[in-house]
C-alpha cells in the first residue's frame, strides 16, 4: 500500500493546525501577557490514533509600551503634547513698547513612531512696557540708534522660526 493511502478504519494520528492570531494584551497598562492558539485538527485523530503532542496555546509577555513577539518589537506610536511654557523673556525695549517672548516645546511627550506632532503655538510675543519714555528719551534708550531695534526683531524672527520648526516642521 502506498504511503499516502491510508486503510478504512485504521488508526489516524492527530496533527496540529495553523497557529490563530495573537489574543489582545491582558494589561493596558503595565506588563501583562497574551496567548495565541492552535486546533489538533490537520487532521484530527480518529480511530484511537494518537492525539497532538505539544501545547494548544502559547503565551507571552507584553506591555502598553510595545508587544513583544518572535520578530522584534512593535513600538507604540504616542502622539505629541505641549510641555510647560517659559517664563517670558526681558522685554525688548528699555522704555515705550516692546516685545517678550514665551516659548514651549512639543516634548511632553515628544511625537514618536509616526504619532501627531502638537496643535498650536510654540511661541507667544506679547507688547511689553518697562517705563514710558520722557522726551528727552530716546525710544531705543540702547546708545545703538534704530538699526539696533531692527537686530532685536530679526532676533524674534530667528527665535519663532527655530520653536516653529522644532514643533511643527510641516506648519511653519
Amino acid at each position: 500500500m502506498a504511503k499516502s493511502q491510508r486503510q478504512v478504519g485504521a488508526a489516524l494520528d492527530g496533527n496540529w493546525g495553523e497557529w490563530q492570531a495573537w489574543q489582545g494584551c491582558s494589561a493596558t497598562c503595565g506588563t501583562g501577557s497574551m496567548r495565541r492558539y492552535r486546533n489538533c485538527d490537520d487532521p484530527a485523530p480518529d480511530f484511537g490514533g494518537s492525539p497532538c503532542e505539544g501545547d494548544s496555546f502559547e503565551q507571552q509577555e507584553c506591555s502598553s509600551g510595545a508587544l513583544v513577539i518572535h520578530f522584534g518589537v512593535l513600538p507604540v506610536v504616542v502622539d505629541g503634547n505641549w510641555g510647560e511654557w517659559s517664563a517670558s523673556g526681558a522685554c525688548s525695549a528699555t522704555c515705550g513698547d516692546g516685545r517678550s517672548v514665551r516659548t514651549r516645546d512639543c516634548d511632553n511627550p515628544a511625537p514618536s513612531n509616526g504619532g501627531a506632532l502638537c496643535y498650536g503655538d510654540a511661541i507667544v510675543v506679547s507688547t511689553c512696557v518697562v517705563q514710558e519714555c520722557n522726551a528727552s528719551s530716546d525710544a531705543d534708550d540702547s546708545g545703538y540708534g534704530d538699526g539696533y531695534l531692527n537686530v532685536r526683531y530679526i532676533h524674534l524672527y530667528v527665535l519663532f522660526t527655530h520653536a516653529c520648526m522644532r514643533s511643527r516642521p510641516d506648519f511653519c
